[in-house]
């Protein structure tokens, strides 16, 4: 009696462990994922203008393995409850990185356009060329087109997709 307890122990410490073993996840990236991140003031994301505000990042681990864009950032609209429209959709560059301990953007200050006006005054707004979300080893790069090239036809031929 004592030989079977002590088997049926064993077994279950066994599966036990496997189950454990098989849902860690280490060095396994999701294959969605997602974070809310915060722009300070207008940021170019891939040739698309985004007005300061918050922002839902969605990146699709299957779809970038399809070849199609991987990369979404949603707006949150006016009401704020909830990610409402699709701002901006393109396939990223994956790069190595080190684990992040939060999700982290890369922003470059860059001179906004001021439409061929020559009085003396301009603006300074925000280029992202790369984000990392939180506790992951991949960055992800941001094609670099600018606002006047980011037409419907010549940013489908560079991987946006515009809906």
């Amino acid at each position: 009696m004592r030989s079977k307890i002590i088997f049926a122990a064993l077994v279950a410490l066994g599966i036990l462990s496997m189950a454990t073993s098989a849902t860690s996840g280490a060095g396994v990236s999701p294959v969605r994922q997602w974070a809310i991140v915060r722009f300070s003031r207008t940021t170019d994301v891939s040739g698309a203008l985004l007005n300061a505000g918050e922002y839902l990042i969605v990146h699709d681990a299957e779809r970038m393995a399809r070849g199609d864009a991987c990369t979404t950032f949603y707006s949150f609209g006016e009401s704020g409850n909830g990610a409402q429209e699709e701002a901006v959709s393109f396939h990223c560059i994956p790069r190595e990185r080190e684990v992040a301990g939060r999700t982290r953007l890369t922003l470059t200050p860059v001179p906004g356009d001021t439409y061929g006006c020559t009085y003396g005054w301009g603006w300074t707004m925000d280029k992202l060329t790369e984000y990392q979300f939180a506790a992951d080893s991949e960055g992800h790069g941001v094609p670099d087109r600018t606002p006047a090239l980011a037409s419907a036809e010549g940013s489908a031929e560079a991987g946006h997709e515009h809906r």
